[in-house]
């Protein structure tokens, strides 16, 4: 078994790389293929659609600053979120995107800024268990706006994780 070590000096041993980027490539092979329960959302409407943009809206009002395009990690708080708990940002501005998109663009605008600042600062991490959520969001935000960035920046991370297996 081939051993890996993260940016905190823990062994990773093959079989943890193979099984992260196993997961990868299931999500990147599902692409489309898997219907997630905002579908079931935004079709019943009412109280939960309110709720679920009422929650991303005040999210958004205190955790994300447009002039920097920055989520930060706290409120308040000057410090930019760190990379894994960004994935999970993007994930859920992603959600407003999917839900919300045909009645404005503001979440698209947002995830596309927040990226932008991703892309040109730390596309890649320290640790592959981060790279595979940003990489499976990735994956996601290329299935709901069908823009090759994401896929191709997806594939970025991916050929990362992989390179991780020494075997």
């Amino acid at each position: 078994t081939c051993m890996n070590m993260d940016m905190a000096g823990k062994a990773l041993s093959g079989h943890h790389v193979y099984v992260m980027g196993m997961m990868f490539i299931l999500c990147l092979m599902l692409n489309g293929r898997v219907q997630c329960d905002l579908d079931h959302l935004s079709s019943e409407g009412g109280i939960y659609t309110t709720r679920a943009r009422s929650s991303l809206d005040n999210y958004l009002k205190h955790f994300y600053d447009p002039s920097k395009g920055i989520i930060y990690d706290a409120y308040p708080s000057s410090n930019p979120t760190g990379y894994w708990v960004l994935a999970h940002a993007m994930d859920a501005i992603m959600d407003g995107v999917k839900l919300f998109g045909s009645q404005n663009n503001t979440y698209l605008q947002i995830f596309e800024t927040v990226y932008a600042k991703l892309a040109s600062h730390e596309l890649l991490d320290d640790y592959y268990d981060d790279e595979n959520w940003m990489g499976m969001m990735l994956v996601r935000a290329y299935t709901v706006t069908r823009n090759n960035v994401y896929l191709s920046a997806a594939e970025t991370i991916y050929n990362d994780i992989k390179g991780g297996w020494d075997t």
